[in-house]
């Protein structure tokens, strides 16, 4: 429903050590309407929640990405 919205999520991979990659995920949302700036201060609220289901889900994945490599 909010179609007026920019979004642009980035996804660095830093090598750190030959078995060790740092993953940077970062995330840039920006309203072009007043629904979609609704929606942004919706989020803004809940924002600590996200940031760490967003987190518990890049953890995951990069187990998984290491599970496989072995």
């Amino acid at each position: 429903v909010y179609k007026r919205q920019v979004c642009t999520t980035e996804i660095d991979l830093i090598a750190l050590a030959k078995a060790r990659t740092r993953i940077l995920v970062s995330h840039d949302m920006r309203p072009t309407s007043l629904s979609s700036r609704l929606l942004i201060q919706s989020l803004r609220l809940v924002k600590a929640k996200l940031t760490a289901r967003l987190n518990s889900r890049v953890a995951e994945f990069a187990r998984r990405v290491e599970g496989a490599g072995n």
